[in-house]
């Protein structure tokens, strides 16, 4: 308790210097250096207050909220950490144990205006600015200025000058060479251990990555390979896929899904997609069931998860194996769980543009089923039970050391780079929202990891070459489904028979997405797409 009687602090963490006001009551909360309380402020347990923070009068921060450095909190502002403050979700009375906080994070140098109001679970972005009055219900992206009730996106904050100086630059699709840089300490000192001990196939470095990786995904099991299309194709053979069997899956993917099908000497069977997630349908699937279907192959698109629970109720009902082609899913969750580890087998791929790229090709099955990892295992290395005794006709699936090294840093990088892309996920919708842009839709309940950033526009093609006038680089995933590929015409599919899938691939233009993505960059590609609408 504080010696002043105006005061009441109680287990209370203060750095240096910090000035404090007469009729506060802070308890059980932790302040940084060089910060500043006002009169009539209440800061609660395990709230934490970054360095050089200011928190102006009557403005109460709860339990959960999480101050960086250099914000300003204007007067009379306060934090809800309750989704349903006073009561459930189904409006009963709340009691003690019905009571959940949801953490709140206010980023450094973001100002909050006066008599703000911030409700729980949001993030506010660096340098973000709120208006007064204002009610925040959702994240505010960095260098943004929102206000109203609800806040609602007005401006950009003006970028520094590094940001400016981006702008004179085209902007790319994906700079891979801002992510080395970012990282090149780490990865060298990886690479010479590899050199070092010419572990150049599979060895430790590729065991701990398969380890760490399907521990990252939730599985038990992870099962490294050469390459996203291996991975597909001996998580189907170790489901025991083979010619006269049929595999459904969705036409709007990259063709090494199918491709993995057809080594099987399976047949793929199409359905079409749900228009606004561009996943799977999952009401068209059990039309599309015969006495010969063996596996449901649903495809994380762009990042985004499938409706898994309605696929894996189907697959139950039918005694079907689901393999979920995760490729552009690293991190992606559905309802909490992480995707390739809800079906029997999920396949992954480290190609290099990937949210988690290896410095080559690569790829890795997991599943939490011992007998299709050890399957798999053998047919990755020719079959081989033991060395020089095979006991299937397996390939040479196996993934390089050197791979398994850069991944296992990149590994550690991977939560950082998916929270920096969905936030800028958030700042293209809210940059968007009034220019009528349709943009991608996360599911209810869905971690969208925004590998791709697809949005739909009209006259795709010469949309996609005015954005190129502009300096924007752009890409189209994808422009042909496979059920149109010259490839595949064997299969008897036509124009027409998946309308949702072909719209889509008529439609899609993927933007500018990658972690180091800057604001000016992101300003810079706004700008331009919305030009180009009023052009066409």
């Amino acid at each position: 308790m504080s010696e002043n009687s105006k005061q009441s602090i109680n287990n209370v963490k203060l750095g240096e210097n910090i000035r404090l006001s007469d009729f506060i009551n802070l308890y059980g909360c932790e302040i940084g250096d060089n910060s500043r309380v006002g009169a009539f402020v209440e800061i609660q347990k395990n709230a934490k207050i970054g360095r050089n923070v200011k928190v102006s009068s009557h403005t109460f921060i709860c339990e959960g909220v999480t101050i960086e450095d250099d914000v300003f909190v204007g007067h009379n502002v306060s934090f809800i950490n309750d989704k349903y403050p006073r009561a459930t979700a189904n409006g009963a009375p709340q009691t003690e144990a019905d009571w959940i906080c949801v953490p709140t994070l206010v980023k450094k140098g973001a100002s909050i205006g006066t008599s703000s109001t911030i409700l729980c679970g949001i993030t506010i972005g660096e340098n973000a600015i709120i208006g007064s009055g204002s009610v925040v219900t959702k994240d505010v992206p960095a260098n943004s200025v929102v206000a109203g009730i609800p806040a609602r996106f007005i401006r950009a904050v003006e970028s520094d000058k590094s940001d400016k100086e981006d702008g004179l630059k085209p902007v790319p699709f994906l700079d891979l060479k801002a992510q080395y840089q970012s990282i090149k300490t780490e990865i060298q000192p990886a690479v010479n251990k590899i050199l070092e001990s010419c572990a150049f196939v599979l060895g430790e470095e590729v065991a701990a990555f398969e380890r760490e990786f399907a521990a990252y995904q939730n599985a038990s099991n992870g099962i490294a390979v050469n390459t996203g299309t291996s991975a597909l194709h001996l998580a189907l053979l170790a489901a025991g896929v083979g010619p006269g069997d049929e595999v459904i899956t969705v036409s709007f993917t990259f063709v090494a899904t199918v491709a993995a099908i057809v080594y099987t000497g399976a047949r793929p069977v199409f359905v079409d997609i749900e228009p606004k997630s561009l996943t799977m349908d999952t009401t068209a699937i059990e039309a599309a069931i015969t006495p010969q279907t063996k596996v449901i192959l649903p495809v994380h698109i762009h990042g985004q998860s499938a409706d898994m629970d309605s696929i894996m109720e189907i697959a139950r009902r039918h005694n079907l194996i689901v393999i979920e082609d995760a490729c552009q899913a690293h991190g992606a969750e559905y309802k909490g769980r992480r995707v390739g580890s809800i079906g029997d087998m999920g396949c992954f791929s480290f190609y290099p543009g990937k949210n988690l790229g290896a410095y080559g090709e690569g790829g890795m099955v997991v599943t939490n089923n011992q007998e299709h990892a050890h399957t798999i295992r053998k047919l990755r290395d020719w079959g081989a039970e033991s060395k020089y005794v095979h006991t299937l006709k397996g390939y040479n699936y196996r993934m390089e050391g050197v791979q398994g090294a850069i991944l296992r840093v990149k590994l550690r990088h991977l939560e950082k780079w998916t929270n920096a892309r969905r936030s800028h996920a958030s700042r293209y919708d809210v940059l968007f929202a009034d220019a009528g842009v349709k943009t991608p839709y996360e599911m209810a309940s869905n971690r969208h990891v925004y590998h791709i950033y697809a949005i739909r526009v009209a006259k795709r093609d010469e949309f996609q070459k005015a954005l190129m006038a502009h300096g924007v680089h752009s890409g189209i995933h994808y422009p042909i489904p496979v059920h149109l590929q010259p490839a595949h015409a064997d299969l008897g599919y036509k124009a027409g028979d998946f309308p949702q899938t072909e719209a889509a691939s008529n439609e899609v233009l993927s933007l500018p997405m990658f972690a180091e993505l800057t604001s000016a960059q992101q300003d810079r590609v706004v700008k331009a797409v919305c030009e180009v609408l009023k052009s066409l």
